[in-house]
């Protein structure tokens, strides 16, 4: 009888062969029947069995790694080996001004009872979008000087005090209560909201009923400062995404005693929802004798910062990642794991040292941050990034700096020749299919930082498009776009990073200082830039003064001062210019993506009428098309003399 058995397919069909060939080398059951016989219902069991601990026994060590662990609660598990705490809800801030009346009516109190108002989260304001209620609090408590007072005509006296910078959380204050019982060994001290926002969370600490001191804990984040004495917490995600508290043993940070009151203040916030959120607040509730004199209470531009609980793979993403830097911001891979912590809507970043930036700068690090909503980031949302950087991570040689990203679009124009018999779309819907392959690529492949542009790896992307497509003919221009200094002279610089073929630049139309004509950039194929007006028989009249530089090997353009007046239909200046290689690359803050609204699909069915226009010797098409896009102002029957590769 054979003394081995395979075990290398744990199928059920495979176990079960297995088993049998396995029976058949037995003398016992030589010529027995398995499949005929009660022994075949045996050998299902048996199988059965066998596949389901194979199964049972593969998700026990898949669970077993931070890497391809799927059930949350073991994911969090492994990142707590690594000193990570999954990031909560995180509350989203904003800016108010605001003025607040106290009315005294008492004429034996004295006015400087009134100098000062101190506001803090018994102070709440209100507002719905959508049928959804969002409410805000202080993110501090503030004192508030008086700004002025004055009498009412009914002889009382009626203080005023402004404050134009009151941040405020979006989120309501929750106050939960624990009373230590050391006798059981089995008590947790875990809040009862997942909705809390774990940056919010106070801890304070009475003896008893009977005890008016209140000590304060805080949250404990470097165990090596850390002493028999030091008053601190420790956080940790529990089951069912609850947050828990607990405390130092007395040798790591002080530990609680038997009947000892803990109080647990935090905000429990909609996250990210709460994000984009501006006009007018409605107070709901007030300290006693405080009143709202400001008749709209404004928020300042709109909320921001606010995020949802950290999901599984940014979990698996970022604990080793942040291990790895240990809350010290030093290269450029530590600063990309600390950023998203600090701020949680980072869509795409980019880190490069101050020695590669352009023009040099040591000492600094340069960040390029992409948000999730929005394309750059608001001053506030910089400043507020910036300022825990240094005051929690960055080392002391080192200046961090963030820049806004460089957006690169791309106008794409790809003439799709196709087969109309080899299909059942018609043009339209085929067009539509070759559009939607074209946002799938530029969702996947760019749009992020250091994501670049392959030529040839679009062309195939649409010719997957439908069997029915033969081939693609594309061209692809690089647009490069500048918000003006509006009757203000100034200068602009643009950087393509990408070489530029010479006399293939231009602009869209905007008007200057002194004339009120539609003018337009191009470059001379030299190195320099023009300036020019059309006459009424479309002949070009150049300026003479202004102008700028252009460096085809870098793609850098310079245009030199000029007094911008505006933009004829846009907001904004753009240049056009084809690159010297299809394969377009970003550096440093420059994001590459496709413009939908300057893609220009042609459908170019393969019919005796196109190959009549198909001269086989020059392997060229004469196809007659209009358009109009945003750099093409004008409503014209274009002529383009397109190469075909294909015979």
């Amino acid at each position: 009888m054979a003394k081995n058995i395979n075990i290398s397919d744990l199928s059920f069909d495979g176990i079960k062969n297995n088993i049998k060939k396995y029976m058949e080398n037995d003398k016992v059951f030589k010529d027995y029947n398995f499949e005929g016989s009660a022994l075949s219902s045996i050998l299902d069991i048996l199988s059965y069995n066998t596949y389901y601990n194979s199964y049972y026994m593969n998700m026990i060590a898949n669970e077993s790694f931070l890497d391809t662990a799927r059930i949350r609660e073991n994911v969090v598990s492994k990142a707590k080996l690594l000193g990570y705490t999954p990031r909560s809800n995180k509350s989203a801030s904003a800016l108010v001004a605001v003025t607040f009346k106290i009315i005294r009516k008492n004429r034996q109190e004295r006015d400087y009872q009134y100098n000062t108002l101190r506001i803090d989260r018994q102070l709440a304001f209100s507002t719905s979008i959508d049928n959804e209620s969002f409410v805000f609090v202080p993110k501090v408590s503030r004192s508030i000087t008086r700004s002025r007072s004055a009498a009412e005509p009914d002889g009382s006296r009626a203080h005023y005090y402004t404050i134009n910078d009151l941040e405020l959380f979006q989120g309501q204050q929750v106050e939960e209560k624990f009373v230590v019982d050391i006798n059981n060994p089995n008590q947790k001290f875990t809040l009862s909201n997942e909705a809390v926002d774990t940056n919010t969370i106070r801890v304070l600490v009475q003896a008893s009923a009977d005890d008016d001191i209140v000590t304060e804990f805080q949250l404990a984040t470097d165990t090596t400062q850390l002493s028999d004495i030091s008053k601190t917490y420790f956080l940790q995600e529990s089951k069912d995404m609850k947050y828990e508290i607990f405390f130092g043993d007395g040798v790591l940070g002080d530990e609680v005693e038997n009947g000892n009151i803990i109080t647990v203040r935090y905000i429990t916030t909609k996250g990210a929802n709460g994000n984009g959120i501006t006009g007018r607040l409605t107070a709901i509730a007030l300290p006693k004798g405080v009143i709202v004199d400001t008749e709209n209470v404004q928020i300042i531009g709109e909320s921001y910062g606010g995020a949802d609980r950290e999901d599984i793979e940014s979990i698996k993403f970022f604990a080793p990642r942040t291990f790895e830097s240990q809350n010290r911001a030093v290269t450029a891979r530590d600063y990309k794991a600390i950023v998203p912590q600090i701020y949680p809507e980072v869509d795409t970043m980019n880190v490069w040292g101050g020695e590669d930036n352009d023009p040099p700068a040591y000492g600094s690090v340069y960040m390029s941050i992409k948000p999730n909503t929005g394309l750059i980031l608001s001053t506030k949302e910089k400043q507020y990034i910036l300022n825990q950087l240094k005051s929690n991570y960055s080392v002391l040689t080192l200046s961090p700096q963030i820049v806004d990203p460089d957006y690169l679009k791309l106008k794409i124009t790809t003439n799709v020749k196709y087969n109309d018999e080899a299909t059942l779309l018609d043009e339209s819907a085929l067009k539509e299919s070759v559009r939607q392959n074209i946002i799938s690529y530029n969702n996947k492949f760019l749009n992020e930082f250091n994501n670049y542009f392959r030529y040839s790896q679009f062309l195939a992307t649409i010719d997957k498009t439908d069997d029915s497509v033969t081939n693609n003919i594309t061209e692809i221009l690089m647009i490069n776009e500048k918000t003006p200094v509006y009757n203000g002279i100034a200068s602009y610089t643009y950087n393509f990073n990408n070489a530029i073929r010479p006399k293939s630049l231009y602009s869209n139309a905007f008007t200057i200082a002194g004339s009120s004509a539609p003018h337009y950039i191009e470059d001379d194929g030299l190195g320099g830039l023009r300036i020019y007006t059309l006459t009424p028989l479309f002949a070009r009249k150049y300026n003479n003064v202004l102008g700028g530089t252009i460096n085809y090997g870098t793609g850098k353009v310079v245009l030199n001062d000029i007094q911008i007046t505006g933009i004829i239909g846009s907001t904004v200046l753009g240049l056009v210019a084809e690159p010297e290689s299809n394969d377009i690359f970003p550096v440093r803050n420059q994001i590459i993506f496709i413009d939908y609204d300057e893609l220009d699909i042609v459908m170019m069915p393969d019919t005796d009428e196109f190959n009549e226009n198909y001269d086989i010797s020059s392997q060229r098409v004469v196809v007659t098309r209009s358009l109009r896009t945003t750099y093409n102002t004008s409503q014209a029957s274009i002529t383009n003399i397109i190469s075909d590769t294909t015979t």
